[in-house]
């Protein structure tokens, strides 16, 4: 009953009109007799059918402690014709896979900064100097998900 109830509280939360933002946001909520695979494959055509740059999905057991740039993730998308996918749940740190009780090897990993080039320079000027400005954090970590292990590798 309370998780009935907390659904139902993130639910109006979202629905909402949102009509005024680029973004469309909707609560779907698996049930008998539309499972996740019924699901997914429902919000994969809707998202087809309306052209969508990209699509995030979340699950009602994620916690988000911090800022996630979708744009970036979009840029990346773009970008790099390798990366499929960005999970924006996991950090280096992520060593331990619950589900599976076990620890994980970590992959290696790769900067992508958007806005730099390769050596991680900027590729913005100053418009005083002219100089490149000085390189952002990475944005986004690159794995090769074939080198993680569990939560590292799907």
């Amino acid at each position: 009953l309370a998780f009935r109830q907390s659904y139902k509280a993130v639910a109006a939360l979202v629905d909402r009109d949102s009509s005024s933002s680029p973004l469309l946001v909707r609560w779907e909520e698996e049930t008998d007799d539309r499972p996740l695979g019924t699901l997914l494959d429902q919000t994969l055509a809707r998202a087809e059918a309306a052209e969508a740059q990209g699509l995030l999905f979340s699950v009602d057991d994620a916690l988000w402690f911090g800022d996630f740039d979708a744009g970036v993730a979009l840029r990346l998308l773009a970008k790099e014709p390798s990366v499929y996918a960005v999970h924006a749940k996991l950090t280096p740190r992520v060593e331990y896979a619950h589900p599976n009780d076990k620890f994980m090897r970590v992959p290696r990993f790769s900067a992508f900064i958007d806005g730099c080039n390769e050596s991680g320079a900027s590729t913005l000027s100053s418009t005083a100097s002219g100089k490149p400005l000085v390189a952002p954090e990475p944005g986004l970590l690159m794995f090769e998900r074939a080198q993680g292990e569990y939560d590292w590798n799907y």
